[in-house]
C-alpha cells in the first residue's frame, strides 16, 4: 500500500516539473522575442543606412524609397513619444517592418545575382560541348536582361517598388534553370568512357591492338620477287605466292624475260635437243617390226 502510495505522489511531482520547464521555455521564448527599445532603435538605423546603399545602386528606386522611409519615419517619432516601454518598443517595430519589407527584397536580388554569377562560372559546365553549352547560356542571358529591365525605369511608390523586386526575383530564378539544367546533363553522362570528359585517351598497346598478347599476327603479303624462301618452305616453292613453283614461260627469279616468238612460228631447239624427225629419246630403233 505504501510503495503505491510512493509511486503515485512520485509521478505527480515529475508531472509538475515538466509542466513548469515547459511554461518556463514558453516564457523565454516570449522574452526573447519581444522587442526592446534599444534593439529597435539599432534596427532602424540600419535600415535606413542599408536603403540608402540600395538607391545608390539604383536611383531609379529613390523616389519610391525615400517616400517610404518619411512615412516609417513619422510613425517612428510618433511610437518614442509613448510612455509605456513596451508599447514604445512595440509601435517602433511596426515602423521598422515598413522599411525591412524593403531591404529584404533587395537583399534577396542581390543574392540570388550572386548565385547567377558563380552558376554561370561553374567548371563542370565547360565539360559540356559547345552545341549544348551555348543554347543555355544564350537563354539564360535572354531571361537575365528581362529581369534587369524589370529594375529599369521610374518606380513611383513603394508598392509598385515591392512589386518589381518580386518580378524581378523570379525571373532571376528563371535564368538560372538553363544552367543548372546543362550541369545535370554533366553529371548523367556515363562515366569510363574514353574520350569523355576528365578519362584519358586510349593509350598505344591497349588490348585489341597488334602484337599483343593473345592477338593474331598480321597477315604477310607476298614476298618480294627473288628474296628467298620462307624456313621450312617445300623445295621448288617460291615466295612469289603460297603454293607457286616454276610457271611455262616464266623466266627464273632474278633471270632476263623470256623471247617473244611470234604466233604459228615454231621454236628454235635449244642446246641438245634433237634434230628435225628425229625420234623422241628412248624410243626404240627403227627396224622390221617382230613377229
Amino acid at each position: 500500500m505504501k510503495s503505491s502510495t510512493v509511486k503515485g505522489s512520485m509521478v505527480k511531482r515529475w508531472w509538475r516539473l515538466g509542466r513548469m520547464a515547459a511554461v518556463a521555455a514558453l516564457l523565454a521564448g516570449v522574452v526573447a522575442c519581444k522587442p526592446s527599445i534599444e534593439g529597435e532603435t539599432r534596427a532602424w538605423d540600419q535600415n535606413k543606412l542599408t536603403l540608402q546603399e540600395w538607391v545608390g545602386k539604383f536611383p531609379n528606386f529613390r523616389g519610391a524609397v525615400d517616400g517610404r522611409v518619411s512615412e516609417a519615419q513619422a510613425d517612428f517619432d510618433a511610437a518614442k513619444a509613448i510612455g509605456d516601454a513596451d508599447q514604445r518598443a512595440e509601435k517602433m517595430r511596426e515602423a521598422n517592418n515598413k522599411l525591412s519589407v524593403l531591404t529584404s527584397a533587395f537583399q534577396e536580388i542581390d543574392r540570388k545575382i550572386k548565385e547567377y554569377d558563380t552558376l554561370k562560372r561553374d567548371p563542370t559546365l565547360l565539360q559540356l560541348p559547345g552545341t549544348q553549352l551555348m543554347p543555355a547560356m544564350q537563354m539564360s542571358d535572354a531571361i537575365l536582361r528581362e529581369a534587369r529591365a524589370k529594375m529599369d525605369g521610374p518606380v513611383g511608390n513603394a508598392g509598385e517598388a515591392l512589386g518589381r523586386l518580386k518580378d524581378a526575383s523570379a525571373m532571376i530564378d528563371r535564368a538560372m534553370q538553363p544552367l543548372r539544367q546543362a550541369r545535370s546533363q554533366v553529371a548523367a553522362r556515363p562515366q569510363g568512357q574514353p574520350g569523355q570528359p576528365g578519362m584519358p585517351p586510349a593509350q598505344p598497346g591497349a588490348m585489341g591492338q597488334p602484337g599483343q598478347p593473345g592477338m593474331p599476327a598480321p597477315a604477310m603479303g607476298p614476298a618480294p620477287m627473288g628474296a628467298p624462301p620462307p624456313a621450312g618452305a617445300a623445295p621448288g616453292m617460291r615466295p612469289n605466292g603460297p603454293g607457286m613453283g616454276p610457271q611455262p614461260g616464266m623466266a627464273p627469279a632474278g633471270g632476263p624475260p623470256p623471247a617473244m616468238v611470234p604466233a604459228g612460228v615454231r621454236p628454235p631447239p635449244g642446246p641438245g635437243a634433237p634434230p628435225p624427225g628425229a625420234p623422241p629419246t628412248g624410243a626404240p630403233a627403227a627396224g622390221p617390226k617382230p613377229f
